[in-house]
């Protein structure tokens, strides 16, 4: 991220508070209103990311949210999820945001479909097991690489600055 972009941010959150659990609440509280009127969230990553990064910006404009679109990162798997920034003691935090991953998690009775493992079984389980819990994980370089290479059959590298620095378009 640019200064110009850091010094906006800064002036944006001079409360300096941490973020983090506002935006785990507003995560749960979206996939708990959607869960009431349908069995599972499958299949509505994109709904619910639009209504979370919506929710964000009510509640503070100065959160910058992006969508990551596997499909046009890693091609065939329709599926989003969102990375969400934010300043914090004189850094920016990010955050993966997925409150959907449970789909990619190997269950009775379901099959793959154009995957060749399980995403869940290629992830560290610790990262598996907080996006199950909250939707929601600290997000930076190897994080970023974990979660879009359990979607792949092979592993690349992808960077987590030139993902934000394509899409920076979103801040303004």
């Amino acid at each position: 991220m640019n200064n110009y972009n850091n010094f906006v941010s800064s002036i944006l959150n001079i409360k300096n508070e941490d973020k983090k659990q506002k935006i785990i609440k507003i995560v749960q509280q979206e996939k708990k209103k959607l869960l009431e009127k349908v069995e599972s969230v499958e299949g509505f990553c994109k709904y619910l990311a639009a209504q979370i990064e919506y929710n964000l910006k009510q509640i503070d404009p100065s959160i910058i949210v992006y969508y990551l679109d596997l499909k046009e990162i890693i091609g065939k798997i329709d599926h989003v999820a969102l990375v969400v920034e934010y300043y914090y003691n004189g850094q920016n935090r990010l955050l993966l945001i997925d409150p959907t991953f449970y789909q990619f998690t190997e269950q009775q009775n379901k099959r793959l479909i154009e995957l060749k493992a399980w995403p869940s079984s290629k992830m560290a389980q610790s990262l598996v097991s907080e996006l199950l819990n909250t939707g929601v994980i600290d997000l930076d370089e190897e994080v970023f690489n974990d979660y879009l290479n359990s979607f792949l059959q092979e592993r690349t590298f992808f960077s987590l600055n030139d993902y934000l620095n394509q899409n920076n378009y979103k801040l303004y």
